[in-house]
């Protein structure tokens, strides 16, 4: 699989993710099972092929300050992403913070792993 391949498949698993993140928003608790599982599946292996991509691209490439600072920040917001949805789906208190802060974490994540992907294609 290209790097170009790989980029486009980790774009096509976001979408399905937010996407499915969205159906299970609006269908409400208690999570539909099906849709719950694609969800988490699709997430992780969204976050696997992205860790494969950005690690490849590494390699070729000389890793400078400001986009060891966005992988940083891009791991930051996906752990964010994994916790804030395992409290969210154990009822677990603080569910108005937990979903804010589930809905910010994928637009800081994908903001700053675009980022990295640009430059080291660059």
């Amino acid at each position: 699989m290209t790097e170009m391949q790989k980029i486009i498949t980790v774009a096509v698993l976001f979408i399905i993710a937010v996407g499915s993140g969205i159906v299970l928003t609006k269908l409400g608790k208690p999570y539909q099972t099906g849709i719950f599982t694609v969800h988490k599946l699709v997430a992780l292996g969204m976050v696997v092929l992205s860790i494969i991509l950005i690690k490849k691209l590494l390699q070729s490439a000389d890793a400078g300050t400001v986009l060891v600072l966005l992988i940083i920040l891009a791991a930051v917001s996906i752990l964010a992403l994994f916790v804030t949805g395992a409290f969210m789906s154990l009822d677990k208190g603080l569910y108005g913070l937990l979903k804010t802060l589930h809905a910010i974490a994928p637009i800081a994540s994908i903001a700053s792993l675009g980022v990295v992907v640009y430059m080291l294609l660059k």
